[in-house]
């Protein structure tokens, strides 16, 4: 999963290390799968060639990269090893400069700076801007990597800006006890905040934030 902001162009190069494996590789809206809204497709149709895809001038919003094969399931070149490079730009929010900032931890609620834990189904609203990061108040987004850790059950995070309307794709998902990290830009909202919801259907979960950039 990836985010994007105007002005985005990116290369995505997918080599197989198999010579029999032929991928597909997909860009995706959140649409269900099958459902032939593919924001891009690439495939030789060659075992071991590599695959491209670029696209540039998206709309602004969550994408999803996928990895299949050329093959049925079930065929022996159906899976196979691989190396992915992303190169390009992720966009910038208009008329915005971007200034990078040493990472820097904004919360963990497994500590004082963000517990308790978020509860499934609740959101909760987090001030950026300031300490201990030093976000300054002016800045209208950050560029953030979110982690996740101990989730009780799975589901999924939406990170938006704090007194907006919580939008429908997911910032990062998760299976039941597992450990994940994603990077993301995420706008502010009222006083420098971002809202995360927690989409689980029961339990809890721990968040991570840090912070390496913002826009202005």
């Amino acid at each position: 999963m990836f985010n994007v902001l105007s002005g985005n162009n990116l290369t995505f190069t997918l080599t197989p290390l198999d010579a029999e494996y032929d991928p597909a590789i997909y860009i995706r809206t959140a649409c269900p799968q099958g459902a032939g809204s593919c924001v891009a497709r690439a495939d030789a149709g060659v075992g071991g060639q590599a695959e491209t895809i670029n696209v540039s001038g998206l709309p602004s919003g969550t994408y999803y990269f996928y990895v299949d094969s050329a093959y049925g399931k079930g065929e022996v070149p159906a899976e196979g090893r691989y190396t992915l490079s992303v190169t390009g730009t992720f966009g910038t929010p208009n008329n915005s400069s971007f200034y990078t900032l040493t990472p820097c931890r904004v919360l963990d609620t497994r500590d004082a700076s963000g517990a308790p834990a978020l509860v499934a189904g609740a959101s909760r609203t987090f001030t950026i801007t300031g300490p201990p990061c030093m976000v300054p108040p002016t800045a209208k987004s950050v560029s953030v990597n979110v982690t996740v850790t101990q989730p009780t059950s799975p589901g999924y995070l939406t990170l938006y800006p704090g007194g907006a309307a919580r939008p429908l794709a997911s910032t990062i998902n998760f299976s039941a006890g597992q450990t994940r990290a994603n990077n993301a830009i995420i706008p502010l909202g009222t006083s420098g905040t971002i809202t995360v919801f927690d989409g689980q259907a029961a339990g809890t979960i721990h968040f991570i934030l840090d912070v390496n950039g913002y826009f202005q």
